[in-house]
């Protein structure tokens, strides 16, 4: 009898535990809506209702593709709603925001944060944190090479539109969802370089590359102008790799002594402290060992041994991987969710690279998921999956392993 009692009261106590951090999670919910409230309107606020509103207004939450909400965030949605003394919704959207509730939805919580000044985001992060299990419920990632120009462009957003907003208009795949720790923005059409200007608005965990992408053709004249834009860009602290540059024979065999010169000509400017990011492709059906074999040559010639190097959108085979490994001590292999269709070849070179030596690649706006635009850093789940199994790996550590492999890259550890 003493044991059943004592067993008795250690479940209720358990249970008066559990029902506390509900309670304080949901006030905690609360706080940090009425916070957000605060700042995003820019008066006194009495009710939630007024954030909602504010939210609802804003078009960032419209997509042709609808918001899923998941039967956990409906969960979550409706013991926030009890706890508020709202009514409970059948079902909840965020298109329109139907209920106080569903601000607590990732994308609501995503544009709020880009609507709030750097301080206030840094704040906001500090006195109200993710709750544990939804930390532990969204994998870590770092993309470590995607277009923020051409993504912006295929999303048909504004050139300055911030990056949360960019991945407020991407949502994630159900059971996909990241957190996104750090990116690489490149830049390589000299004609949307960004402004010194534009490089301070980044977010500090952005990595920038600078470059000229080989497919591009100039007139001698105009290189010699894009060069020298180049020069000065490249030499801003905030710019901290060159690329991408590289060679590309999948176009006509007339343009490529042209990216030969211009690959020789860039690789002069390229420092030490730079992370240099080459792009190769062979002729289309074609292994590219020639292309890679090509770039190796010029490439040696111009940057020491220990120059960092990514290897992006790697698809070479193995005797191609052998060879740039054996060149470069600092070289890293970036793999994009093309990896899914690579042939035996490929797919017998990537389980000869060390895992400390992989980054995965959105390339946004391109790789997108069938029934989607474009891709964004937020879609890497998806790369993780289609590598992952040449690596012996879940996805979910193989994102954790490239985010260590990223931050090294760039010296961030």
């Amino acid at each position: 009898m003493f044991a059943s009692m004592h067993s008795g009261n250690t479940y209720l106590e358990y249970s008066a535990n559990m029902w506390t951090l509900a309670v304080r999670k949901l006030r905690g919910r609360e706080a940090a809506l009425m916070q957000a409230a605060v700042w995003l309107l820019r008066r006194p606020v009495g009710h939630l209702g007024d954030l909602r509103e504010f939210v609802d207004m804003q078009h960032l939450l419209t997509t042709k593709e609808g918001v899923n909400i998941t039967d956990s965030q409906t969960v979550a949605m409706r013991a926030f709603s009890s706890y508020l003394g709202e009514p409970v919704q059948v079902k909840y959207t965020v298109d329109p925001v139907n209920s106080i509730a569903a601000l607590i939805h990732w994308k609501a919580v995503m544009l709020m944060l880009a609507r709030m000044t750097s301080s206030e985001r840094e704040y906001w992060r500090t006195q109200f944190p993710i709750p544990e299990e939804v930390a532990r419920a969204r994998p870590r990632a770092f993309d470590s090479h995607f277009h923020l120009d051409r993504t912006l462009r295929a999303m048909g957003l504004p050139k300055d539109t911030t990056f949360q907003s960019l991945l407020a208009r991407s949502p994630m795949e159900p059971g996909k969802e990241i957190e996104v720790v750090g990116t690489c923005a490149c830049y390589c059409d000299p004609v949307t370089y960004p402004t010194k200007e534009h490089l301070a608005t980044l977010p500090e965990d952005m990595e920038v590359a600078v470059g000229v992408h080989p497919k591009h053709q100039y007139s001698q004249e105009q290189f010699n102008r894009v060069v020298q834009e180049l020069r000065q860009l490249i030499l801003l602290p905030r710019v901290g790799a060159v690329g991408e540059i590289g060679l590309d024979h999948s176009v006509p065999r007339e343009q490529w002594a042209q990216q030969s010169v211009m690959l020789e000509k860039i690789l002069q400017l390229v420092e030490p402290r730079h992370v240099l990011v080459l792009h190769c492709r062979g002729i289309t059906g074609d292994s590219g060992a020639e292309a890679y074999l090509l770039l190796l040559y010029y490439v040696k010639k111009a940057v020491r041994p220990d120059q960092r190097i990514h290897l992006h959108c790697f698809s070479g085979d193995s005797y191609v991987r052998d060879q740039v490994t054996s060149a470069f001590s600092q070289l890293y292999f970036g793999f994009t969710s093309m990896a899914a269709k690579f042939n035996n070849q490929q797919s017998q070179a990537v389980r000869g690279i060390n895992s400390e030596r992989v980054l995965l690649e959105t390339d946004a706006p391109y790789f997108a998921r069938p029934g989607t635009k474009c891709s964004a850093p937020n879609q890497l789940f998806r790369t993780a999956s289609s590598l992952a199994r040449y690596c012996k790996m879940n996805p979910e550590s193989l994102l954790a392993t490239s985010v260590q492999n990223a931050r090294r890259l760039y010296r961030r550890v």
